[in-house]
């Protein structure tokens, strides 16, 4: 398990939250933006998010790719993605936000769609559709003081 630490005491806005979630869990500093624009795209880290809890893909088979080719490409592009454990695999996650529940009285209006969004996929990666065959990996939340 891939322990992933959130620490919200910094967090003022739900850019700083985007900035903080695509560096802890893809490793990606986003660019400084020249306009100065800071507009979240929440729809686009929720596909991200999805992705990176895909377990990454195991031995090649004639079912699923039409050539071994093929197969190299997309396992390559597919490993890119995402926080790996020590064997430079993605793994079960647990995320532990600190200094959270004073974010959270603070900025509740941030912190409470955030909080909707994380517990929604981690339900739909956890429902009987998505854990069929063992293609997603788990997902838990810590929240210390």
């Amino acid at each position: 398990m891939i322990e992933i630490i959130l620490d919200f005491q910094k967090i003022k806005t739900d850019y700083d939250i985007y900035k903080l979630l695509y560096q802890k869990l893809f490793n990606i500093e986003l660019p400084i933006n020249l306009n100065n624009d800071k507009r979240v795209v929440w729809d686009t880290f929720r596909d991200d998010f999805h992705n990176i809890l895909y377990k990454e893909w195991g031995e090649y088979n004639e079912v699923d790719w039409e050539n071994y080719e093929d197969y190299l490409k997309d396992k390559n592009q597919d490993s890119q993605y995402g926080i790996k454990n020590k064997q430079g695999v993605r793994d079960d996650m647990q995320l532990v936000f600190i200094n959270f529940r004073k974010f959270y009285i603070e900025y509740l209006g941030i912190a409470y769609p955030f909080l909707e969004m994380i517990f929604e996929k981690i339900e739909e990666v956890n429902s009987d559709e998505w854990r069929v065959d063992g293609m997603m990996n788990q997902i838990e939340i810590l929240i210390k003081s």
